[in-house]
């Protein structure tokens, strides 16, 4: 192993993965950047509470979160997408830009489908933004293939209380767990 890639391994290893707490939803904001979804972390956070969601956070030992990723477990709204018992949902996996390509996301990726493997389910959906290129290919090199087009269309209200409308049509994206 090259200098470079044990360096690499090293700072992977020197990380924490783990569920997030309610202490943890302001850093989820990064610092200021994902303000406006101050009100969704919060219901993502209310959902896990229930056992229906999952938000998982890796960080730094100074406790500074670097990515995070989401799991609807259940989805009354779509439950071709997450049914509580064998297909989860993965929404909000973010790693921040400077330090993507470094390996942390596919850390965190293989960290929580093994969880959820753990708890019996056996597939993962997402939803890819035709506009994302980069995050197209990630998923199709961790074995996610197309099966599907979304409207992406959905709507929050962010931390002022303003109703926001977004359209990301895309890929739905689906991974057979059990071949891992």
């Amino acid at each position: 192993m090259k200098a470079t890639e044990t360096a690499a391994a090293t700072w992977l290893e020197g990380l924490t993965l783990r569920l997030a707490t309610e202490a943890d939803l302001p850093a989820l904001e990064w610092e200021g950047e994902y303000a406006h979804f101050r009100k969704v972390y919060a219901q993502v956070f209310a959902r896990a509470r229930r056992g229906l969601a999952l938000m998982w956070l890796a960080e730094e030992a100074a406790g500074r979160a670097l990515a995070q990723l989401f799991v609807q477990l259940s989805s009354e709204a779509d439950p071709s997408a997450a049914d509580g018992g064998r297909r989860a949902f993965i929404h909000s996996f973010r790693v921040r830009a400077e330090l993507r390509g470094r390996g942390l996301g596919s850390r965190l990726l293989a960290h929580t489908e093994a969880d959820l493997l753990a708890r019996d389910f056996r597939q993962a959906c997402l939803h890819v933004a035709h506009d994302n290129p980069a995050a197209l290919r990630f998923y199709r090199r961790h074995s996610y293939r197309a099966i599907g087009t979304v409207a992406g269309e959905w709507s929050y209200y962010d931390h002022l209380g303003q109703l926001r409308e977004v359209s990301e049509p895309g890929w739905r994206m689906l991974k057979d767990l059990s071949e891992t």
